[in-house]
């Protein structure tokens, strides 16, 4: 992939165009970095599995948001300890962004229109993903990595609306040390998490749910390199969807 970068809409982006024809395009939000760290982890997990395979069949837009806690976030909340600065709830504007000037300057820089995008983000990057597919039509799926579902108010609006288009699949997944926390609030994760797992199953939507060791520090770019590879799994629909192991765990280590 040779990277091309570029500034839209105040953000610093970075497109790591594929090779080949039809390919997904996978959107990842970073608080720091440019997406290399992740690219090279799932090189490495290709290595594992697909050897004979030299080139990575996606592409991948890495965005840099440096405020964070604004542009990642649903609605306004106060912070999770004083002093800190407060969540701005400017996920709606980013996202209008995103929609209509970043991926389209994107789109625009390779040879030809994605098959399908998909987006993918770690802890408030994660809790952003799964938004968007409730605010836009134009993802497939979302990759929730160590997603920040502790956020107040999200899984009651992730039960009481509706995607704005079916996705074809959702990854998720927590380290099995983050509900181990003094944090009231931060300990809801797991639970939150399962929650809405079993949610989206109950509607046949597929749901992956995968457990990794170590808190929510460890190893973000790995742990993200295997929810983006899950979300480019092809799969046939005439056999079940790959699950990596049973929702109830992701509770019990709360």
């Amino acid at each position: 992939m040779e990277r091309e970068d570029f500034r839209s809409a105040g953000k610093n982006a970075a497109l790591y165009p594929g090779s080949g024809r039809e390919l997904p395009l996978v959107v990842l939000n970073c608080f720091e970095g440019d997406g290399s760290s992740e690219l090279r982890a799932l090189k490495a997990l290709q290595e594992k599995t697909d050897p004979a395979e030299e080139e990575l069949r996606f592409h991948l837009l890495a965005l840099h948001i440096p405020d964070w806690r604004k542009d990642m976030t649903p609605w306004p909340a106060p912070p999770l300890t004083p002093g800190e600065t407060p969540f701005g709830g400017g996920a709606d504007d980013f996202l209008g962004d995103l929609a209509a000037v970043i991926i389209p300057e994107a789109r625009a820089r390779l040879s030809e229109p994605p098959s399908r995008i998909f987006i993918a983000g770690y802890s408030l990057a994660g809790l952003f993903a799964l938004y968007a597919l409730y605010r836009s039509d134009m993802f497939s799926g979302a990759a929730a990595v160590s997603g920040s579902f502790w956020f107040p108010g999200f899984l009651e609006y992730a039960r009481e609306h509706e995607f704005r288009r079916r996705p074809e699949k959702l990854y998720f997944s927590l380290g099995d040390r983050e509900g181990r926390t003094s944090h009231k609030l931060l300990r809801t994760v797991p639970e939150n998490t399962a929650g809405l797992i079993r949610h989206y199953r109950s509607q046949g939507i597929p749901a992956m749910w995968e457990e990794n060791p170590g808190n929510h520090f460890k190893n973000p770019s790995g742990r993200t390199a295997r929810g983006i590879r899950a979300l480019l799994e092809q799969y046939s629909g005439n056999r079940s969807f790959p699950d990596f192991g049973s929702v109830s765990a992701c509770a019990a280590n709360s």
